[in-house]
């Protein structure tokens, strides 16, 4: 899917790959806990040097356990990372050098010299007091080794650094992009990003498997399989976009362990960096749970992020039609989903998964469309002669209106009142103008002065 070089992080649980991920691309995104395995799927993300770009993955740590509880979803991602292995130009082979190299470790070791891949031995914890015989058990056959505390930031440089010089000796990198054009807080991304929300064993990681043609998500029935957001490029007739899928988020009350409330917190940060959010609805369930529509207008509504509705599971619904069954749903959310566009899929049959795509490039295109502020302002100024005199004697006066912002689309008004703009008169309005102008799943924000 990408020019970039990958470059793989790999080792056993619990050494502080995540903690290394998060440091050198300079931002919190894979999960950090003091427990083993909590990262299953291989996270990616774009790292920028001066000279030089690359794909920096996180990888489920290896281990040889009798679990037999947790052993299907470890046989899982630990296949995955044995699959990323095979694609990376480098990898960082990283222990814990407070301790001397283990068992597994050396099974580690032996995978990778199987592969005959580059790697870079990185000793992690390296803050510790304690000092393992890992460094001179690399350093006697002249590995390369990085002393390194992922926590402290220490040894980032010197990592970095290392990375480009390999990367330039393989002649396999691509130089720094500067078309950056979507944004969120502070987040600039050179392609739109697609956040995937749901609730648990939904369908999000199958349906991102389905549209990238390949199980690159790992799937199982057990709810919470997924646990960070993983993101991957996605192409669709030379329009390129960042898929994310994500945590799936349950009631309050029924988050109890620390790691599934440091997944809600991963899955909220995803949704405040999205360009675009798509919300997967399984279409056989009796009702929409208050936690998945609240989850819905806190993007469209408080975020102002573009949404889209995915309707998953079509293969399953028996004895009703799609049309009815979709009316019954969304009866308490008419208003709602009605400013929304939506799709019908299957992740089980495949059904459906190729409307997925020209539909974010649709919203894409409106989200990026010209739109001509006269049309607003002429809208405006007709709906409040219409409505506003009727309920207000008093002389309103717009003195100007203007587009501020694109992304999210933001329309201010400068009136002599703006006590008259309450949020009713501004829903008034939105509805107005999304009469006039193509907005079909693009929120507004008001600014009123």
């Amino acid at each position: 899917m990408t020019n970039l070089s990958k470059i793989l992080i790999f080792g056993k649980q619990n050494v502080g790959k995540s903690a290394v991920f998060n440091m050198l691309v300079g931002k919190k995104i894979a999960m950090t806990l003091d427990h083993p395995g909590i990262t299953r799927d291989i996270l990616a993300e774009r790292v920028d040097l001066e000279n030089t770009s690359f794909l920096l993955m996180d990888s489920a740590g290896i281990i040889l356990s009798n679990d037999e509880k947790n052993r299907e979803l470890e046989n899982l991602s630990i296949k995955k990372t044995e699959n990323s292995l095979k694609e990376a130009s480098l990898v960082l082979f990283v222990i814990d050098g407070s301790e001397d190299l283990t068992l597994i470790d050396h099974h580690c070791l032996k995978i990778l010299q199987k592969t005959k891949k580059t790697y870079v031995v990185l000793l992690n914890k390296g803050d510790k007091t304690k000092i393992g015989d890992g460094y001179w058990f690399f350093e006697k056959r002249k590995i390369k080794t990085i002393v390194t505390s992922a926590v402290h930031g220490r040894g980032k440089e010197e990592i970095l650094s290392t990375i480009e010089s390999l990367l330039k000796k393989k002649e396999n990198y691509e130089k720094t992009s500067e078309n950056q054009r979507y944004k969120s807080d502070n987040v600039k991304s050179k392609y739109p990003t697609i956040v995937l929300l749901g609730k648990p064993n939904v369908g999000k990681s199958s349906i991102l498997n389905c549209l990238l043609k390949k199980e690159q998500n790992i799937i199982s029935p057990i709810p919470g399989t997924t646990r960070e957001a993983v993101s991957h490029e996605f192409i669709f007739e030379k329009s390129t976009f960042i898929m994310t899928d994500t945590a799936g988020v349950r009631k309050k009350h029924a988050i109890t362990e620390i790691i599934e409330k440091e997944m809600v917190k991963n899955t909220m940060n995803a949704i405040k960096k999205a360009t675009i959010i798509g919300i997967v609805f399984d279409i056989n369930e009796e009702k929409i749970h208050d936690q998945d529509i609240t989850l819905a207008m806190y993007a469209f509504n408080d975020l102002y992020k573009p949404t889209i509705i995915i309707w998953n599971k079509i293969d399953l619904l028996k004895d009703i039609t799609v049309k009815k069954k979709i009316a019954k749903l969304t009866e308490p959310y008419a208003y709602f989903f009605s400013n929304l566009p939506e799709t019908f899929v299957s992740s089980i049959t495949k059904k459906g998964i190729e409307n997925i795509p020209p539909l974010l490039k649709k919203t894409i295109a409106l989200l990026d469309q010209k739109i001509d502020i006269g049309i607003i302002d002429t809208t405006i100024k007709n709906s409040i002669d219409q409505k506003i005199i009727v309920k207000n004697k008093q002389k309103l006066k717009i003195f100007k209106t203007t587009i501020i912002e694109n992304f999210p689309l933001t329309i201010c008004i400068t009136t002599n009142e703006k006590n008259f703009f309450d949020p009713s008169i501004l829903s008034f309005l939105t509805k107005q103008i999304r009469k006039k102008i193509d907005l079909f799943g693009i929120p507004i924000r008001w600014v009123v002065k």
